[in-house]
């Protein structure tokens, strides 16, 4: 039984995973490839520039709830005695308790890969990896970040700094007219004390 696939771009290549300890890489025109994992993975996602391959560990008899990730194209060691296949290499995060992954995507600008576990809970991973985030993005996929930077000319600072400071004089010119306008107190005052006298 598949739990998971996933095809990569030029649709010729398949990769999936099931209830065996493997993962299957199946080409059209080429014989399939076993990648041993000693784990069952319940879950598959590339990122969208196809360079890294994350797997939820999904295995009830064994440690489960982590998230491998694996460089594409999978290199590793050859198993010996277990018949066929390799053993590739990957790094591993715990992401859920052991009740494992059930489901898994790469956002479309392959900044973050979310999880979810059979637990209720979504885990969010940040993809640190610069070179296996995609660099260009079509409109489809999403709109590309504005630079942080803005670049403007010296003409545009020497005027945005003129305009600031007319604003500045404005301000304290009516906080002057405000602060010397006439006490209406001071005057109720002094008419107070004339009525007195008279």
């Amino acid at each position: 039984m598949l739990t998971s696939v996933e095809v990569l771009e030029n649709n010729e290549t398949v990769f999936c995973v099931g209830n065996k300890e493997h993962i299957t890489e199946m080409k059209r025109e080429d014989e399939d490839k076993i990648y041993q994992t000693g784990v069952i993975i319940g879950q598959l996602a590339f990122t969208h520039s196809y360079k890294i391959l994350f797997a939820g560990v999904r295995d009830p008899d064994k440690y489960t709830g982590t998230i491998r990730c694996y460089r594409y194209p999978l290199t590793g060691r050859s198993v010996e005695g277990k018949g066929q296949g390799m053993f590739p290499k990957f790094v591993e995060y715990q992401g859920h308790d052991r009740k494992g992954v059930v489901a898994m995507m790469v956002t479309h600008d392959d900044m973050n890969l979310i999880t979810a576990g059979v637990d209720g809970t979504i885990v969010i991973f940040e993809i640190r990896d610069k070179e296996a985030r995609g660099t260009k993005l079509s409109m489809r996929e999403g709109f590309p970040k504005f630079s942080d930077e803005v670049l403007v000319t010296k003409d545009e600072m020497t005027q945005l700094e003129t305009d600031q400071k007319a604003r500045k004089r404005e301000k304290e010119e009516e906080e002057q007219i405000t602060n010397q306008g006439p006490n209406l107190e001071s005057e109720d005052a002094q008419l107070r004390q004339l009525r007195e006298e008279l």
